[in-house]
């Protein structure tokens, strides 16, 4: 009896939960859009919440970097055009970025002050700027620095530094930086001799096109100084200069052609290349044709 009354209350309080839920059946499917809905929705705004948002200092250094690149064309623009007002423009809004530590003003203000334009030359101040620019890295000013450090214009000569920097725009590929450091370890100024380095600085110089670099490795090569002997590779490397109207290539081609060192001995080929240098005013050319032409 008791189990009977339970069951009936049990069914009298499932049976309403169940006719509500046959009567609302048709909403199930809207209640299950709405979890999916929902499910969806929160990824996405979290995605959105973690989303970085610009912030207002990289904009500000973005509008900086316009305004800078703007007037640093402005600054090129007048000087480029080369009159007394342009360069005075040119010298007032190179100073302005130069202030704010912009190493290509730095670099044009010392190249203003070598050249003497719209303020008195001065390789003194010039050096001061070229500092600046070099030590933010920007390699044309280290190597005019480095150059201003070796001639000891309106500075102390300091062969050290200069090689010190000429080392830094080398490193940067500063294909006459090469060049000229090779010359320093080549004759032991500012460093200590050492033919290898020399070679191996001539030898980049030589990678990026420098045709001195050419005729001095070329030397190296044929003397055997640093490298091993290989009149071969001297060859090759007085032809390009040569070709490139190097003087003293020619004469030392002609030499190579008149001994037989690398190359068949041609007599005809020595003198052409003799008569070339002599052409641009070699001395060393000029007197070998006169001898020859004694001999005749």
């Amino acid at each position: 009896m008791e189990h009977n009354k339970r069951l009936k209350r049990w069914h009298f309080i499932r049976e309403p939960l169940y006719s509500q839920w046959r009567r609302a059946r048709w909403r199930w499917p809207l209640l299950l859009l709405t979890v999916l809905s929902c499910l969806y929705a929160v990824p996405q705004i979290r995605r959105l919440v973690q989303a970085p948002v610009p912030s207002t200092s990289q904009a500000v250094s973005a509008l900086q970097d316009t305004a800078i690149q703007a007037k640093g064309q402005q600054a090129l623009d007048s000087w480029k055009k080369g009159g007394p007002e342009d360069f005075k423009q040119a010298y007032a809004l190179f100073e302005e970025l130069a202030s704010a530590d912009e190493p290509h003003a730095q670099f044009m203000l010392g190249l203003m002050h070598m050249e003497g334009q719209f303020v008195p030359k001065s390789d003194a101040v010039a050096a001061v700027w070229f500092r600046r620019a070099a030590e933010q890295g920007y390699s044309d000013a280290q190597f005019n620095l480095a150059q201003i450090l070796q001639d000891g214009d309106g500075v102390s000569p300091d062969d050290t530094q200069a090689a010190k920097w000429f080392g830094e725009a080398a490193k940067k590929g500063h294909k006459t930086a090469a060049y000229n450091l090779g010359l320093m370890y080549y004759w032991g100024r500012g460093v200590e001799k050492n033919d290898a380095e020399a070679a191996r600085y001539y030898q980049q110089a030589v990678d990026g096109g420098h045709i001195g670099a050419h005729h001095n490795l070329g030397l190296l090569y044929k003397n055997g100084e640093g490298v091993p002997v290989n009149y071969e590779r001297a060859i090759s490397l007085f032809q390009v200069a040569a070709d490139a109207r190097h003087a003293s290539s020619q004469t030392t081609l002609g030499y190579m052609y008149a001994k037989g060192l690398g190359v068949a001995k041609d007599q005809n080929k020595s003198i052409f290349w003799l008569r070339k240098a002599a052409d641009l005013g070699d001395p060393i050319a000029l007197q070998i044709l006169m001898k020859l032409d004694g001999k005749q």
